[in-house]
């Protein structure tokens, strides 16, 4: 876990753990959230990440670690704390027979108040001022999620959960939220700890991620220096790719399958490497066909790290509905 000062680390758990009876949940969790990034929690379904967030904003209470928030524990302080922390869990609940900004002035009122020009203010920021006197009921499931980012943003949050928060919206909402977040972190400082399915989105958004599976953190760090490093992937085409692969795999470069490209092979290897591995490889009698160096998108690095290939059910991407624990 990195070592921050306190006046940078927004989220930090040491050991955070969560049983329901016999089922382990969450095992020994530690991360850190700097001020001022969007940090991106990764995982397949049932990994644990719902979980984690509702013991981050107590909503449930560990079986065993700490939590800190604004580097400060949430146990002792937790009203305190929570109250500058705004949340997107799972599907928003909204009164169906309100209007959109009836709804979030009923919430204002449980943060102590909000006048109307926050919420005029943030109906324009998601895209729903046209929309705000219609009745919830009559809202798509893109327009309740947008609705829900506002209700999260309500009380001007230094640190705010979003779980899913594309879930619903086409291609076009999507790029909205993905605009609102980036300017929200950049204009106003926000910090957004967002969990997603998407994991191309969470590639373009976040600074640094976190890959939980079966509740234990797997990597965590930023995503620059997880997709690149000093290693490389290089995609080869060769004359008798069996024998290549027994060959990369004698010499420490397991292989993985080239999605898409039949007898392709695609292998990691140090950049110091890439000329010596080449040479290897004609100098075994192999014709190297081809030999590109690729940059890993984050869905490879992702099913890398759960040891999933390219062809593997959706469900182990964390559909949404999916995760649960």
């Amino acid at each position: 876990m990195d070592e921050l000062p306190a006046s940078d680390a927004v989220v930090t758990t040491r050991g955070l753990s969560r049983r329901f009876g016999r089922l382990v949940a969450v095992d020994g969790l530690s991360l850190t959230v700097r001020r001022g990034e969007l940090f991106g929690f990764l995982g397949p379904n049932g990994a644990g990440k719902t979980t984690t967030i509702r013991m981050l904003l107590g909503l449930i209470e560990p079986s065993a670690g700490t939590i800190e928030l604004f580097g400060r524990p949430l146990a002792r302080a937790r009203l305190e704390l929570l109250a500058q922390v705004g949340a997107l869990v799972e599907e928003p609940a909204f009164y169906p027979w309100l209007s959109g900004r009836a709804n979030l002035e009923v919430f204002g009122l449980l943060c102590g108040g909000v006048g109307r020009a926050r919420i005029d203010e943030l109906l324009e920021l998601v895209g729903l001022r046209e929309r705000a006197g219609d009745p919830v009921r009559v809202y798509s499931q893109g327009m309740r999620q947008r609705l829900g980012i506002a209700q999260a943003l309500l009380a001007r949050p230094r640190l705010v959960f979003l779980d899913e928060p594309t879930n619903g919206l086409d291609p076009p909402g999507i790029e909205h939220v993905r605009g609102l977040l980036q300017r929200l972190v950049r204009e106003q400082g926000l910090t957004v700890f967002l969990s997603s399915h998407l994991l191309h989105e969470v590639e373009l958004l976040c600074d640094r991620v976190a890959i939980l599976d079966r509740g234990r953190l797997l990597v965590q760090g930023e995503v620059a220096q997880l997709l690149g490093g000093e290693a490389v992937r290089l995609e080869l085409e060769v004359d008798a790719p069996e024998r290549a692969r027994e060959l990369l795999a004698a010499a420490g470069h397991p292989v993985l399958p080239a999605a898409g490209r039949p007898g392709r092979l695609v292998v990691r290897c140090p950049r110091t490497e890439v000329a010596a591995l080449n040479r290897a490889l004609v100098g075994a009698g192999l014709e190297v066909r081809a030999l590109i160096p690729r940059q890993p998108t984050l869905e490879e690095f992702f099913r890398e790290q759960l040891g999933v290939g390219p062809g593997a059910p959706a469900l182990r991407c964390g559909a949404p509905e999916g995760d649960r624990a």
